[in-house]
């Protein structure tokens, strides 16, 4: 499963309690657009406390909990797994779309 799917499935249970559903609609394709909406049809569109619940727990995802493994795993799947910058799933993707500066790369 790669880092955004297991973001997805995240994604899903915090929005709906319809992940079977959601998972179902993931799998059809669209475009993010199209599958938010699909979120907000079966579920409700978020207010601002939910997104500030959701930012806290997705900037921290991997950092120290049960999604620690598939960091470390998909780290060395990359080949850099001595990395100690890249310590949560958005440092890896930050790595992996080119944002993370060189200056924090490790020798």
């Amino acid at each position: 499963m790669s880092s955004s799917r297991a973001t997805s499935s995240y994604t899903f249970r915090f929005r709906s309690r319809r992940g079977i559903v959601m998972c179902w609609r993931v799998k059809q394709c669209g475009t993010d657009e199209d599958i938010l909406e699909c979120c907000f049809e079966k579920g409700r569109r978020l207010n601002d406390g939910d997104l500030f619940v959701w930012n806290g727990f997705a900037s921290k995802l991997g950092w120290r909990d049960s999604v620690a493994p598939r960091l470390e795993q998909r780290k060395q799947e990359m080949g850099i797994a001595g990395r100690d910058d890249i310590q949560c799933i958005p440092d890896l993707i930050d790595f992996d779309e080119g944002r993370l500066s060189e200056a924090s790369k490790t020798p």
